[in-house]
């Protein structure tokens, strides 16, 4: 149902990422250590301060770091992004044929 969709996609959390102590303490630990000048390094989030995994962006509208980062959407009011991306593909093919199917019926 389209309402069970769009409450799915708008009250899941697409994974924020939080630093726990003992991450930071193991990532200071081996950045302490001689890394092989091919290793990836962490990059840190300019806004929140955290250590941003691979393919994370943070959001100005949500004020946290969001792990594989789509976009923000203003019609669920929530970020798209590991979590809850199948929710808001779910959301947008019921839409789809919402609209369809209205136009269909009026002409």
């Amino acid at each position: 149902s389209i309402g069970g969709d769009v409450t799915n996609q708008s009250f899941q959390d697409p994974i924020s990422h939080q630093n726990s102590e003992s991450e930071e303490n193991d990532q200071q630990q081996q950045a302490r250590q001689n890394k092989p000048s091919n290793s990836i390094s962490a990059r840190r989030c300019g806004f929140c301060h955290t250590i941003q995994p691979i393919r994370s962006k943070h959001c100005v509208d949500c004020k946290r770091c969001i792990r594989r980062w789509d976009h923000h959407c203003p019609w669920v009011a929530n970020c798209i992004g590991e979590r809850n991306h199948r929710f808001f593909w779910a959301f947008l093919l019921i839409e789809s044929v919402l609209i369809i199917w209205t136009i269909r019926i009026t002409w």
